[in-house]
């Protein structure tokens, strides 16, 4: 919107502050992301690869915005367009004022059977639409699973996600692709690794990273916290997936 209020910071991440704004042609409030150039450029290599960050953040900039305007489903954050100017680049979004599973989790604790049961579902139609189209999100975490108050699920953060260059249709993926937001889940694509052995980080661009996130977030709201509470970093996460191991279930009745 070319007019708009901007009220406190809802969100923060390592390039980017996300404000609760208000729409003043309309009165609708929105969530807006900016990315501040001199932030997203004031470190100019890589310390892995000698490689411009400045390339790199513009780049995903880029992919994130075309991705979300391509993109229109129930379970998936709507993005009504953006504004570039000197100093920032600002996209805006639907405002989802129910927070993150993540935060709900902090809150509350870890969700009732029926309550997890539903937040799945609903992701995954989400993510049946997504890869229907070659699209891996590729960060589906309980940050990024948003909440309105009546309980509709809502994917956000589109940063690290990709559109696949090639994407073989099969007969559930073309039938996904041409039925409306909403409808039956088709099965979801299988990895092309086990998923108990391999790191999302490992795996890219395969579909099969999602699932493994949704499995995750599940994870999550069953126990309130992490897949391997007991690993304090991500390496100590990565060397139980190296043996093999599968993350513990929780140990609540509902559960069983």
């Amino acid at each position: 919107p070319p007019l708009w209020y901007q009220g406190d910071c809802i969100g923060r991440g390592a390039f980017a502050r996300v404000y609760l704004g208000l729409d003043l042609e309309n009165w609708d409030l929105i969530a807006v992301k900016q990315v501040r150039h001199t932030l997203a450029t004031s470190t100019t290599t890589c310390g892995w690869c000698a490689c411009d960050l400045r390339d790199i953040s513009h780049s995903t900039l880029r992919t994130e915005i075309g991705l979300l305007l391509s993109l229109s489903h129930p379970h998936i954050v709507r993005c009504f367009g953006y504004q570039v100017t000197a100093e920032q680049t600002s996209i805006f979004m639907e405002y989802v004022p129910g927070g993150s599973v993540a935060s709900v989790l902090a809150r509350l604790g870890p969700f009732p059977l029926a309550v997890a049961k539903d937040v799945t579902a609903q992701l995954l139609d989400a993510l049946a639409y997504l890869h229907a189209r070659g699209v891996v999100h590729r960060d589906v975490k309980a940050a990024n699973v948003l909440l309105d108050i009546n309980g509709t699920v809502k994917l956000s953060d589109f940063g690290e996600s990709r559109r696949l260059r090639v994407l073989p249709l099969s007969s559930s993926a073309a039938s996904a692709a041409s039925s409306p937001p909403g409808s039956a889940v088709p099965p979801l694509h299988a990895a092309s690794r086990p998923l108990t052995t391999t790191a999302p980080s490992v795996i890219g661009y395969d579909f099969g990273v999602d699932v493994w996130g949704v499995g995750c977030v599940l994870l999550e709201m069953m126990s309130a916290q992490r897949p391997w509470p007991s690993c304090s970093t991500e390496m100590q996460a990565f060397y139980q997936l190296g043996l093999g191991r599968v993350p513990p279930l929780p140990r609540t009745p509902q559960a069983d």
